[in-house]
């Protein structure tokens, strides 16, 4: 019998051993598992950080050629704006100066064209001196 307890003791003894080394290889293991990970991670956020490098690199190109367009946009119609504003100018100055010297000048006309030309219709009393009335309020008026 005493052969018998002799298994069991030493059955009881190698329990606590055989639990040290699952402990030691389980850590081990955990250890080796987390520094993988810890890897992954790091290519995954250097790779998330050369993306954003990218799309940063993208917009800033895009705000670029958009800030470009509307540069050019303004340009022509500040060129447009500056020709329309010298143009006014001109036609101002020619009419000051016709005004003072009663000349005439280019921009402005110095004679005035009716639309639309007088009909003397065969129809005699008001009608007709309404059209006279017009014709000579309209044509005949005193330059001050």
């Amino acid at each position: 019998m005493s052969k018998s307890k002799s298994p069991k003791k030493e059955q009881s003894s190698i329990l606590p051993q055989i639990e040290h080394l699952l402990t030691e290889q389980t850590s081990a293991i955990l250890e080796a598992l987390d520094a993988k990970l810890s890897a992954q991670d790091r290519r995954i956020d250097e790779g998330f950080a050369a993306q954003d490098k990218r799309l940063e690199e993208k917009f800033v190109a895009q705000d670029i050629r958009l800030l470009a367009a509307v540069d050019k946009h303004f340009q022509k119609m500040e060129e447009r704006f500056s020709k329309s504003l010298d143009e006014l100018t001109k036609t101002f100055k020619c009419f000051v100066h016709r005004r003072h010297t009663r000349t005439r000048c280019r921009h402005v006309p110095a004679l005035s064209v009716a639309l639309q030309p007088l009909q003397i219709r065969p129809h005699v009393g008001c009608v007709l001196v309404t059209q006279i009335a017009v014709f000579l309020q309209i044509g005949i008026q005193p330059h001050h």
